[in-house]
């Protein structure tokens, strides 16, 4: 991203502030300044665009696996949570489903499925959820070959890779 500068006339009103974010020092312009000197209040300012500094701790969790014989049942997390992405590859002949499951421990296969992911034979699918998908109780998946809630059908050892980012 580029920076550019923005002249400041003297005496126009506009006034420049230093602030400390993450060690660093930054410059912010403050333009809704009353006639009087004032500084408007912040509800009323208008909006500041923002720098995302990068950091090593917090954000999402990533839950990971390379399909195993089977249908895959596992409980990523044991309370409430949120899932905000998901990223399949499906390296097999045939499809298969991801099912998401609001259960505390792993799922029972073919029972109480909230959303399904379904992946054609060899393609790789995404979803992103902005707003984050949540589950009250928990979050749990299992992997199967049909596209039924009640399916039950297994899949096979390294048929694909799961990757579903939560909090």
């Amino acid at each position: 991203m580029a920076y550019e500068s923005v002249a400041i006339t003297a005496g126009s009103g506009t006034n420049i502030a230093v602030d400390t974010v993450a060690g660093q020092q930054l410059q912010v312009v403050k333009l809704d300044v009353g006639a009087d000197g004032a500084t408007a209040p912040l509800s009323t300012a208008a909006p500041l665009p923002a720098r995302l500094v990068p950091a090593t701790t917090g954000g999402l969790s990533t839950y990971h696996t390379v399909l195993a014989g089977g249908t895959n049942a596992a409980n990523i997390k044991a309370s409430p949570g949120m899932v905000y992405g998901i990223d399949v590859f499906n390296a097999s002949g045939t499809a298969f489903f991801v099912k998401f499951h609001n259960v505390i421990v792993a799922p029972t296969p073919g029972s109480g499925v909230v959303r399904s992911f379904g992946v054609q034979a060899g393609t790789r699918g995404r979803a992103e959820f902005a707003h984050g998908l949540a589950f009250s109780t928990g979050i749990g998946i299992t992997i199967v070959s049909g596209v039924q809630d009640s399916s039950t059908g297994t899949v096979s050892a390294n048929d694909g890779v799961v990757d579903i980012d939560w909090i």
